[in-house]
């Protein structure tokens, strides 16, 4: 996570207010940058929906508001275009996507200390009042648990061995697959 944004977590936009303030100026889109000036650099009230401005300015100017919009893509990881062509065929269409890096957008999500008390780091077991097992989410799901126990056998395991029982499994299943068909 970037260093400023580890020391005051509403980086670049500085305080709660300012956050509420872009948040209510940007969401669902952005607005005129008439409204911008009013609002954020002159710090005209817009009434009671917007009641958490201050009559001081929060922003010097509409560019300082634009440039602390645009900071906030410097926090997070960005987002990188790729273009995918038919090789065999070069005459049809590309299709194009966009993408973040996996592992840095993990990074930021545990690095936000906001949410992590609202996050599971391990598997649990929830029963109801008849003493059932209770299937809500992936956390209390076998497939986590299966993982977690996986992932700790292999742990133990000499180095190597793991392909060795993978590959073992696989041949057994694959051997076995015409009894799965009779059934």
């Amino acid at each position: 996570m970037n260093e400023r944004r580890q020391q005051n977590k509403f980086w670049p936009l500085g305080t709660p207010r300012n956050y509420t303030l872009a948040k209510a100026l940007t969401m669902p889109r952005l607005q005129a940058n008439e409204v911008i000036y009013n609002v954020a650099v002159q710090g005209a009230s817009l009434g009671r929906d917007y009641s958490f401005l201050l009559p001081t300015a929060a922003f010097t100017s509409v560019k300082d508001f634009h440039s602390s919009i645009d900071e906030l893509r410097s926090v997070i990881a960005p987002w990188q275009q790729f273009k995918i062509e038919d090789p065999d065929d070069p005459s049809k269409d590309t299709v194009q996507y966009w993408k973040r890096d996996t592992l840095a957008v993990l990074q930021e999500i545990l690095e936000n200390t906001e949410i992590a008390n609202h996050c599971k780091w391990a598997p649990v077991r929830s029963f109801n009042a008849e003493n059932e097992r209770v299937y809500t989410d992936l956390f209390d799901s076998n497939w986590w648990w299966k993982v977690q126990v996986y992932q700790s056998f292999c742990r133990c395991l000499p180095r190597g061995i793991e392909r060795y029982i993978v590959g073992q499994s696989q041949k057994i299943l694959h051997d076995h697959s015409h009894y799965n068909l009779l059934r």
